[in-house]
């Protein structure tokens, strides 16, 4: 894939997600806005290929993940950005957030205190034990938007959690560009994160994970985009998935070893 698929063109580049992030809120031709990472024909790539991988892996587990697309950059607006090593040829990584920025308040971050009050609770709460099955040595970007009130945990209206979080998947699974399964995670968020969150929507999480046919996980390999694998990164990204495969029961022994979590809840 991707030299027959059809680009979006990048009509505005709206602003950096966060100071010194690499990834930028941009608005296509259509009007829709989106998380873009750039290409750069470099190694760096990697970095956009570990975020496609994650979210593929996160739909199959049920994850409600924005669309993802591929982005056209014109040399204009990539003089608007900082850095001159982007392509205008390449295909960038783009995944929409379904929301009109310029109407509504959308948080880059939110504090774990506040993850109970987040809508689609399940989605966050996966993301972020999938991270540490990725070998991500930081966590996933998720962003955070006022919520239409609607539950996807209870099923109807839920005014105590007024906030919805879309994953965007994460640059550094397998230790971003180094592809390689770190020995554990270098970053303490996510920790603080699962304990703030009910430990019944950490076992629904790792019951999925351990589940995962491996046919699904290698799938992942036959839709990224071409133009980002250079050289052997194909085979090398083919051998990342088979160790995936066996790093699943990882999780349960990762979820065993933190020293909130009782052992009886996950007999």
């Amino acid at each position: 894939m991707s030299r027959d698929v059809e680009r979006l063109h990048i009509a505005r580049i709206v602003r950096r997600m966060r100071p010194r992030s690499r990834t930028w809120l941009v608005q296509a031709e259509d009007g829709r806005y989106f998380v873009a990472a750039f290409a750069t024909g470099t190694k760096d790539d990697r970095m956009l290929v570990n975020k496609w991988v994650s979210c593929r892996v996160l739909q199959r587990l049920g994850v409600t993940v924005p669309s993802t697309h591929l982005l056209a950059l014109s040399s204009m607006h990539a003089s608007l950005i900082d850095n001159t090593g982007y392509s205008t040829t390449l295909p960038h990584f783009g995944s929409e957030i379904p929301v009109d920025f310029d109407r509504e308040t959308v948080f880059d971050f939110l504090p774990h205190t506040l993850l109970g009050q987040v809508a689609n609770l399940w989605d966050v709460t996966t993301a972020l034990i999938v991270d540490h099955w990725l070998g991500c040595t930081k966590p996933s970007r998720t962003v955070f938007c006022r919520d239409g009130t609607r539950s996807t945990d209870g099923g109807g209206e839920n005014p105590k959690r007024p906030f919805r979080g879309y994953v965007i998947g994460s640059s550094f699974a397998f230790g971003g560009v180094s592809w390689e399964f770190a020995q554990g995670p270098s970053w303490k968020r996510g920790d603080n994160q699962l304990q703030c969150i009910d430990i019944e929507q950490s076992l629904r999480a790792v019951s999925c994970v351990d589940g995962l046919p491996a046919k699904s996980i290698k799938q992942t390999l036959e839709h990224v985009p071409t133009e980002w694998l250079l050289g052997r990164d194909r085979n090398l990204l083919s051998q990342l998935l088979d160790e995936l495969v066996v790093r699943r029961g990882y999780v349960k022994r990762f979820m065993l070893e933190r020293p909130w979590t009782r052992r009886r809840d996950f007999r």
